[in-house]
C-alpha cells in the first residue's frame, strides 16, 4: 500500500491548529518544514488483526481512521523518521488521542475552508511548488499576495529588493535583521545535503546560543553522538542546558 499523500490544504489545517510546533520535539516548526505524522502508524491499514488490537489496547472505536485528522500531527521530516513507524503500546499516545478526536472535525473544517477557496488553494499550490523546487523571488510573493487581493508593504520600492536576502529555506531578510553571517561552523568537511561549506546568515530574532553556534540550520539539526555526554541530539544542542546531559555552564538562552 502507498503511503497517503497529503493536499496543501490538510497540510496547512494540521500544522496551524496544533500550535505550529513539531508533536515529537516541541520545539516551532515552519509550514514549509511540515511533514503530517500519523500517531498509529499507516501499515496497520495492511494488517486488520493488529488494527484492532491497538485500536482496543488504546480504547478507540472500530471507525477510527487511521489517515484522519484524529490520527494526524505535525512534525519535521526528521523526527517523523527517527520515531518510525512501531506500533507497541505507549501509554502517553491515549491522551495525544483523545485531544485530537476532539478537536478533528474543527482542523477538518479549517482544511475544508482552505480547499473550498479555489484562489487560496490555487495560491498555496503555487507558494509550495515554488518552496519546494527552490525557486520563490520576491516578484512571486507579489503576485501571490496580489492573487489575495492584498499587496506587500513597500517603504523604498526602488531599492527594497536590494536590501533582501533570499534564504535557502525560501524566507527573506533585511540586511538590518542579520546579526552574524559567514560560513558554517560545523566539525564536517561539506555541510549536510551540501557539496560544500554554507555561506550562513543569522537573524537577530535568533537566540543568542545559536547565533553563537555559527552553524548551518540543517547541520545545527542533524542528530549526532554528542562529543560532550556521548548520547545522542541534535550537533546545535551540543553543550545546551537541558538538551545535553553535560552543558556548558554558564549559557546565554
Amino acid at each position: 500500500m502507498s503511503k497517503r499523500s497529503f493536499s496543501h490544504a490538510e497540510r496547512y489545517a494540521v500544522w496551524s491548529a496544533h500550535q505550529m510546533r513539531c508533536w515529537l520535539c516541541i520545539e516551532p516548526l515552519r509550514l514549509i518544514e511540515t511533514t503530517v505524522d500519523h500517531v498509529l502508524p499507516e501499515h496497520l491499514l495492511q494488517d486488520e488483526r493488529r488494527l484492532r488490537e491497538v485500536l482496543d489496547a488504546y480504547g478507540l472505536p472500530a471507525t477510527f481512521e487511521v489517515n484522519g485528522f484524529e490520527n494526524w500531527l505535525p512534525a519535521h521530516a526528521s523526527c517523523n523518521q527517527r520515531k518510525g513507524g512501531g506500533s507497541e503500546f505507549v501509554p502517553g499516545y491515549a491522551q495525544i488521542l483523545g485531544r485530537l478526536q476532539s478537536k478533528s472535525s474543527e482542523v477538518e473544517a479549517i482544511a475544508k475552508r482552505v480547499s473550498e477557496d479555489v484562489t487560496k488553494d490555487r495560491v498555496f499550490a503555487h507558494l509550495f511548488t515554488a518552496l519546494e523546487n527552490d525557486r520563490l523571488r520576491l516578484a512571486d510573493l507579489e503576485e501571490l499576495v496580489r492573487q489575495l487581493g492584498g499587496t506587500l508593504p513597500r517603504t523604498e520600492p526602488d531599492t527594497a529588493t536590494n536590501d533582501f536576502i533570499r534564504l535557502d529555506n525560501g524566507y527573506w531578510i533585511h540586511r538590518t535583521e542579520i546579526a552574524e553571517e559567514g560560513p558554517c561552523q560545523c566539525e564536517r568537511a561539506t555541510c549536510v545535503e551540501s557539496s560544500r561549506k554554507v555561506h550562513c546568515y543569522w537573524s537577530r530574532s535568533l537566540s543568542e546560543w545559536v547565533i553563537a553556534k555559527r552553524l548551518y540550520r540543517k547541520c545545527y539539526d542533524e542528530v549526532i553522538a554528542c562529543s560532550l555526554c556521548g548520547s545522542s541530539h541534535k550537533r546545535g544542542h551540543v553543550g545546551w542546558q537541558e538538551k545535553c546531559i553535560q552543558p556548558r555552564l554558564p549559557q546565554s538562552s
